[in-house]
């Protein structure tokens, strides 16, 4: 009887720690941001992102995962306000450093003729949280590809960002 005694609180511990686990989600590092620059040549280009490494609770498989969502509006002449190009894509590759976030994936839906075949289109991208620490003197900065072939986030050289000019990018642990 003692041990069955001794043994309850171990397994309420137990139980306790796996279901905390499981309610925290398994989110891992993450970059998310609305954040536009321009105008550069006539046009903003506005990003709206939210990628994550994932981890799942329960089995611990880890995945990377989230969306972006890109538009370039023109500023000014007579197509002011109108848009050049407009695409979703979704995160399929997470990579993470510090303040420093690289994630890759594929184009699902476009309005773009210059991106004619979704699912047959890609996208890098390269996202800097420049107020991380509070700093506050850098703007935070991004650069975005897109290409026929895929991109492997990891092995990809973002290096040529642009400042944005309004917005914020957070680069974070979970």
């Amino acid at each position: 009887m003692r041990k069955f005694l001794v043994l309850i609180p171990a397994c309420i511990a137990i139980t306790a720690v796996l279901v905390a686990s499981a309610i925290a989600g398994g989110k891992g590092p993450q970059a998310n941001g609305d954040a536009t620059h321009g105008p550069v040549l006539n046009v903003n280009r506005t990003m709206v992102f939210d990628a994550q490494e994932f981890t799942h609770p329960k089995t611990g498989a880890v995945t990377d995962r989230g969306q972006i969502h890109f538009t370039q509006v023109f500023a000014s002449g007579v197509n002011e306000g109108q848009t050049q190009a407009d695409w979703i894509g979704n995160v399929d590759c997470y990579h993470q450093d510090g303040n420093e976030a690289w994630f890759s994936g594929t184009i699902d839906t476009t309005n773009s003729v210059l991106l004619p075949n979704p699912g047959n289109a890609f996208f890098s991208a390269y996202v800097v949280d420049n107020q991380a620490g509070g700093s506050g003197d850098t703007p935070d900065a991004f650069a975005l590809r897109r290409a026929s072939t895929a991109y492997n986030c990891e092995d990809e050289d973002m290096s040529q960002t642009v400042a944005i000019h309004t917005g914020n990018i957070t680069v974070h642990e979970g």
